[in-house]
């Protein structure tokens, strides 16, 4: 039977038990169950410092049907980078959502992806990760090319390995924090991101189509992909945090 160990969880427990309940019954046998300590389920480790070393012993104790899942990661230490990145593991980001299938179709023939994102300045480093993965999610895998970087922020041009150019432009603001990602082609799927939630439309030459505003929750939607196994959101975490870091570098 499929649970959910919530021992590692700490302050992220309480979400991922309702998030439990709340799972349909096509995911899997055993729904909303709560698993002991060391049984077979999905492994939650709460993201907050020290989360790698919390991961390592739940990818030991997760059986092999499952991911583990890391609950909203505060910061990507460089030991994530160079050992964690290749594990299977859901992440809970509620920022970075699954672009649904209309506007993934639409994406695909982008000829080129503009991010704009006006970072908090408490929480700069994770808000501009985020932004970075917006345009992965639109383009594919990034690589820095340019980048200028100043104190009013950071402009930079991202490869991609379909040759679709991704321009970043971000900067910190006292005000209310957002992301934009806008494809740019004959069809437009823009995604705004803020504290509210993620709003996405396509547009073209027939109109625009604002689609409906998600409603499960990021740490349901991270407890789904971790309960089918595979998840691969570790490696995506770690590739935005590769170009985060390279970007705040500056070169």
């Amino acid at each position: 039977m499929i649970g959910v160990d919530l021992a590692s969880a700490r302050e992220s427990a309480d979400r991922f038990r309702v998030a439990a309940i709340e799972l349909p019954l096509t995911v899997g046998p055993g729904r909303g169950a709560t698993a002991e300590p060391g049984g077979a389920g999905v492994v939650v480790v709460d993201g907050a410092d020290g989360w790698v070393s919390r991961l390592r012993d739940a990818l030991a104790r997760s059986s092999r049907s499952t991911s583990p899942l890391v609950a909203e990661p505060v910061s990507v230490p460089a030991e994530a980078l160079d050992v964690l990145g290749a594990a299977e593991c859901a992440v809970e980001r509620e920022r970075l959502r699954p672009l649904p299938d209309q506007a993934s179709r639409a994406a695909a023939a982008a000829r080129a992806v503009v991010v704009e994102a006006a970072l908090p300045i408490d929480a700069a480093a994770e808000w501009l990760r985020d932004a970075i993965g917006w345009g992965r999610v639109l383009a594919g895998p990034l690589v820095p090319s340019a980048c200028t970087r100043s104190s009013a922020g950071v402009l930079a041009l991202l490869a991609t390995p379909h040759g679709v150019p991704v321009t970043l432009l971000a900067g910190a603001t006292s005000g209310h924090p957002a992301i934009v990602a806008r494809t740019l082609g004959e069809q437009r799927v823009e995604v705004r991101v803020d504290p509210r939630g993620v709003d996405v439309r396509i547009a073209s030459a027939d109109g625009e189509l604002v689609l409906p505003r998600g409603r499960e929750s990021a740490a349901r939607a991270a407890l789904r992909r971790a309960v089918h196994g595979g998840a691969t959101d570790l490696s995506d975490l770690v590739h935005d945090e590769r170009v985060r870091a390279v970007l705040s570098e500056g070169n």
